[in-house]
């Protein structure tokens, strides 16, 4: 349990990336909650929803990107 705990530095940086941008974004997000709920697999959905925040953020830390297409890519999904 103590290698998936995030260090409350890095929960702070991440909170920065959950917060709803646009009103699309928080449409986004309302009818891919709304969908988890419905098809009752929110456990899956939080699962991979987190998987791929955790990537795109750990790739633009430590500055693993390939290409600008692909830091673009790590920022876009956060």
């Amino acid at each position: 349990i103590a290698r998936s705990v995030i260090p409350q530095d890095v929960s702070n940086h991440m909170s920065l990336f959950y917060a709803y941008h646009n009103p699309m974004a928080k449409a986004v997000v309302d009818s891919a909650s709304n969908f988890a709920k419905e098809s009752h697999t929110e456990a899956l959905v939080l699962n991979t929803v987190s998987t791929l925040a955790a990537g795109s953020f750990n790739t633009l830390k430590q500055s693993k990107a390939d290409s600008s297409e692909s830091e673009q890519l790590c920022v876009f999904v956060l």
